[in-house]
């Protein structure tokens, strides 16, 4: 059980990366700004309710990572 520890410690103290963070926010930011452009002409005004849902997944996608990323947090 001391090596499982060890590994958690290491893992732990690892920072995470920036750039991959920096890099999945402004990919998702740019895709949710985006979206209803390609879409608005197909479905009207159900694009409002498609782009909230497409916001909420994406969204709790991101706050998922950003949770793997820092395990052992400040929660």
């Amino acid at each position: 059980n001391t090596e499982h520890v060890g590994h958690c410690q290491a893992i732990n103290n690892t920072p995470p990366p920036f750039s991959y963070v920096f890099h999945i926010r402004s990919f998702l930011i740019l895709y949710m700004i985006m979206i209803p452009f390609g879409f608005i002409n197909q479905f009207e005004i159900w694009m409002c309710f498609f782009l909230a849902v497409f916001f909420y997944f994406y969204a709790g996608l991101e706050v998922v990572s950003d949770e793997i990323q820092d395990p052992f947090g400040f929660d």
